[in-house]
């Protein structure tokens, strides 16, 4: 006699487990399924709709590109091992100017973000260009002898050991920048920066926590946000909206122009500040002149040269 049917909605469900392989793939222009040196190539360009990137310079030129997608929706049909070849295009190889860019569609459930998400690791010798267009994701680029330009939306970047000029434009996301010897130019819109051992410093555009460590001469224009300038070998310039800016031991002139916040210098040479609202205090400096301010105390100590501040502002010393 057979057992009784249960009503449907206590039925069992059956389970379909789906297992998703994606071979770790060598990038090459014919097929991209074997490795390449491209010691000929004297500029490379990446353009990334989303992912990790990681670049390194070394005397070796082999190109790898562990491809991980983290969607079940691929075309697992025959054929369909050739993904990488319609999402990934590599081009210029033997020539001046190696470009990889990704293809990726996007999706409205990711935020209109890339629907595959792809990482990359590039190895290209240490004296060649790098330019870099990216979308999202972290990004990483170090021991690179040449100029490297950055240009990405949002994440992570992180540049360090880099013998030739930094320029970086980027929306939002945190900057690190180490050992640069040559200038490092950077506008974001948003995110905190930790910049250190830096030849030369030029923030055009920034809106977030500063610190910046044992740089050359420097230029910052910051938004908003709290700044930290430390061991600055030259002249030194902010111009900054909102927030605390800290400026200490630097071996050149020190020139801030603000408008609220509360300002600290010690240890500098001459100190020219505009200032509209909060307090100063400045201490061993060779000279100070408080040129502009509307409101807020300036306290001084141990400044060998002259103190100039506005008439209707009271001094007061340590």
């Amino acid at each position: 006699m057979a057992p009784p049917r249960l009503p449907f909605f206590l039925r069992p469900l059956p389970c379909v487990l789906f297992l998703l392989f994606v071979p770790v793939t060598r990038l090459r222009t014919a097929d991209l399924s074997h490795g390449h040196t491209c010691s000929r190539s004297s500029h490379h360009q990446f353009r990334c709709a989303g992912g990790r990137i990681c670049s390194t310079g070394r005397p070796q030129c082999n190109i790898r590109q562990p491809a991980r997608f983290y969607r079940s929706l691929l075309d697992l049909s025959p054929g369909g091992e050739g993904i990488l070849k319609r999402l990934i295009k590599v081009s210029g190889e033997g020539t001046n100017e190696l470009k990889i860019v990704t293809d990726i569609p996007r999706s409205i459930a990711n935020w209109g973000r890339a629907e595959y998400p792809i990482d990359f690791e590039v190895v290209v010798p240490p004296g060649v260009p790098l330019q870099l267009r990216d979308t999202s994701g972290i990004i990483r680029i170090s021991q690179v002898n040449a100029p490297v330009e950055v240009h990405d939306g949002s994440g992570t970047l992180t540049i360090s050991d880099v013998h030739g000029a930094v320029t970086v434009a980027k929306d939002s996301g945190d900057i690190q920048v180490d050992r640069v010897g040559d200038v490092t130019r950077i506008t974001s819109k948003t995110g905190p920066m930790r910049l250190h051992d830096l030849a030369q410093l030029q923030i055009e555009e920034s809106d977030g926590n500063l610190e910046i460590v044992n740089t050359g001469q420097a230029r910052v224009h910051n938004k908003g946000g709290n700044l930290r300038v430390s061991n600055v070998k030259g002249d030194l310039e902010i111009e900054d909206e909102s927030g605390e800016i800290q400026v200490s031991d630097g071996e050149g002139n020190v020139k801030i122009r603000d408008t609220s916040g509360q300002i600290r210098v010690s240890h500098a040479r001459g100190v020219v500040i505009d200032d509209t609202d909060g307090d100063i205090t400045v201490r061993q400096a060779a000279s100070l002149c408080v040129r502009q301010k509307e409101s807020g105390q300036v306290k001084v100590s141990t400044i060998s040269g002259s103190v100039e501040f506005p008439s209707r502002i009271q001094l007061h010393r340590e």
